[in-house]
């Protein structure tokens, strides 16, 4: 297992092994859900490898097969794919078909940086894994750790790990990995007797376990809420009454004990954020809401003129809440 710590966005620099000797290029199809960051940053660092990549949206599993034997790529990338690969592309050894999943060695499951967060883990990692029929437990053909931790005023949150830490993690496994196929080499098998791999399978997380514990410091609630930023989003009732998913949780480092007040009260705003005590004398500001089967989300100083309005014991306008609706 290979570990690395990922540098500043903005002075990052791209981590590649070290290629295999006159290794002509390959022809590769990337098939993923969504061209999202991953799968765009996958698609380009391939090419600039030389190779040929095919970029295919999956629709279903017979259409895929049927882009395969059509184009007859020399190896096939799934950098972000929630879908069962069909079997007639699994087990076909000769065109290997390679899954980008976002977890250390050994870690199964949808929610891999969800639990990571959520349990504080203070290392993660992407792993290159073989499609089999059991979704992340094919053979390894490489891993990447890197570091959680980051300074405290740098916000860490599941979606800015995944671009972050994850893409740059990703994108080394992918080049060692088309090193290897490049040199005729093969994947290892799974093997959770090995001291080294820790990871395990796992449920997918649901809002009840996404709960938020308001007792706890704000440093710990910020942690949870990040872990579901911004997808799914973390569900709360506020005083409004009104569930809403929250985000942009960063903990107010200079906040004066407001007692006699219960955690989760709504204490002030500041440029559109609301402040909400949690335990241990501590708060948190909250940038974003979204209601509950709402596609949108909501700036939270709207939300802030409702539950001041309920607060004074007055009803809202027809303006106001139509503006939440």
């Amino acid at each position: 297992m290979k570990s690395f710590v990922p540098l500043a966005a903005s002075v990052r620099r791209l981590i590649r092994p070290t290629p295999a000797a006159s290794a002509p290029p390959l022809k590769i199809l990337l098939a993923f859900d969504s061209f999202n960051s991953m799968s765009q940053r996958i698609a380009l660092e391939c090419q600039s490898k030389g190779h040929a990549v095919q970029n295919y949206p999956f629709k279903t599993p017979e259409d895929l097969m049927e882009v395969v034997a059509t184009n007859q790529p020399q190896i096939i990338i799934c950098p972000f794919l929630t879908r069962k690969i069909p079997p007639e592309i699994y087990l076909n050894k000769k065109v290997p078909c390679l899954i980008v999943h976002p977890g250390i060695e050994g870690d199964r499951g949808p929610s891999s940086i969800d639990w990571a967060l959520r349990e504080e883990r203070k290392t993660w990692g992407v792993t290159i894994i073989q499609a089999d029929k059991e979704m992340d437990a094919g053979d390894i053909w490489d891993t990447n750790t890197f570091s959680i931790e980051r300074g405290l005023s740098v916000t860490r949150t599941k979606s800015s790990l995944y671009r972050f830490e994850c893409i740059d993690a990703a994108v080394a496994g992918v080049h060692n990995a088309l090193t290897m196929f490049q040199r005729g080499l093969s994947p290892r098998p799974l093997d959770y007797s090995r001291p080294s791999v820790i990871g395990s399978l796992r449920p997918r997380m649901k809002q009840s376990d996404r709960r938020i514990d308001w007792n706890l410091d704000a440093r710990k609630v910020a942690a949870l809420i990040g872990s579901s930023d911004s997808q799914p989003g973390t569900a709360e009732t506020l005083q409004d009454g009104v569930k809403y998913f929250l985000y942009g949780a960063h903990v107010e480092s200079d906040f004066t004990t407001h007692a006699g007040m219960d955690v989760k009260t709504i204490l002030g705003k500041r440029d559109d954020a609301v402040l909400v005590k949690c335990g241990q004398g501590s708060a948190v500001w909250l940038s974003h809401l979204k209601k509950e089967k709402s596609i949108k989300r909501v700036r939270v100083g709207t939300v802030w003129k409702v539950l001041t309005t309920i607060m004074k014991g007055n009803s809202t306008t027809p303006e106001v809440l139509s503006a939440i609706k």
